[in-house]
């Protein structure tokens, strides 16, 4: 993506996938180059957020859908804690000392009270996420938008800090 993100022709080979002839146009507005986040629940993920000084997105995922995932159950806010701590061990085994900014995902249920969304979110925000995303089922865009219009007039600004 940095190469990209220079307005360059970039080609690149793997064992994984080619990449032949991608750039990123127009180039993006932040120097060096935007924010990097790698989401994932995995070890590797976690390595790779410590290794290319990234911010890592914890993905939601049940329990249920684990293995077919191959990532870790992420339900709960224990289970952020959980994978927050390996994060910060992999940073450490790294000698990465910086920062590390944080985003969580949390789900919105338009049938249960809002005010169960926001104490969600303030409990990721005291264990350590700075940003967080809301998912909301839709079965259409204006069904996703007035989802957010409630949580909007609901929440207000509901501010997550570490």
């Amino acid at each position: 993506m940095k190469s990209a993100w220079t307005g360059e022709s970039v080609t690149l080979h793997t064992d994984r996938f080619d990449a032949v002839a991608v750039c990123a146009q127009p180039r993006p507005v932040q120097r060096p180059h935007p924010p990097l986040w790698i989401g994932g629940n995995s070890r590797s993920a976690m390595r790779r957020v410590v290794t290319y000084r990234a911010g890592w997105m914890a993905l939601v995922n049940p329990r249920g859908r684990r293995v077919s995932r191959r990532s870790a159950a992420l339900e709960t806010v224990a289970d952020f804690k959980r994978l927050l701590a390996i994060l910060h061990a992999e940073a450490e085994t790294a000698a990465r000392t910086d920062q590390i900014s944080v985003m969580v995902s949390a789900n919105y249920d338009p049938g249960e009270p809002v005010h169960r969304l926001k104490r969600t979110l303030e409990q990721f925000g005291d264990a350590g996420a700075g940003w967080v995303t809301v998912n909301v089922p839709s079965d259409s865009v204006d069904d996703a938008c007035r989802s957010f219009e409630i949580l909007a007039d609901e929440l207000g600004e509901c501010v997550v800090s570490p």
